[in-house]
């Protein structure tokens, strides 16, 4: 994937810019996944933090915790869209809502992670991971997707 790639908020206020490529794309299939995201699964696209840009519109955050620990939401002041989230854990990184792409075919899922809690009519794609919870080391989507942008 060539950078800068760029996404909006759903009132198209706030406008951003990706700069970098991904580390990597998965569907999470969570509790809070899917009550977070009001759907089946969240869509998230690793990126490095430093490598998100707001052209236009106001950024608010809004910290939160769940089973995975401490995160901050990063939503249109405006709209209330989530756009990314961050960690007070790894801060260099980004979980970029792919949802709000202007191209959502860039973020096609290399996994899918705690496959356990999906509704049961979701079929993973034949070409991606399937993780029955969060992997151990979250290193290994990075890895997969690595090995597919190859």
């Amino acid at each position: 994937m060539t950078p800068a790639y760029g996404g909006r908020c759903q009132c198209g206020e706030l406008k951003y810019e990706v700069v970098e490529p991904p580390l990597t794309c998965y569907a999470c299939h969570c509790r809070d996944c899917q009550s977070a995201s009001g759907s089946a699964f969240s869509l998230s696209m690793i990126v490095p933090a430093t490598a998100l840009r707001v052209n236009s519109g106001e950024l608010q955050t809004l910290d939160f915790s769940y089973h995975a620990g401490e995160r901050t939401r990063h939503a249109c002041a405006q709209c209330g869209t989530t756009l990314w989230v961050t960690s007070p854990a790894q801060p260099e990184l980004a979980a970029l809502k792919a949802g709000t792409l202007d191209d959502k075919a860039l973020c096609e899922p290399v996994a899918h992670v705690w496959y356990q809690s999906r509704q049961r009519w979701i079929q993973a794609n034949r070409d991606a991971e399937v993780f029955e919870r969060q992997p151990d080391d979250m290193a290994v989507l990075v890895d997969l997707w690595q090995r597919r942008e190859a």
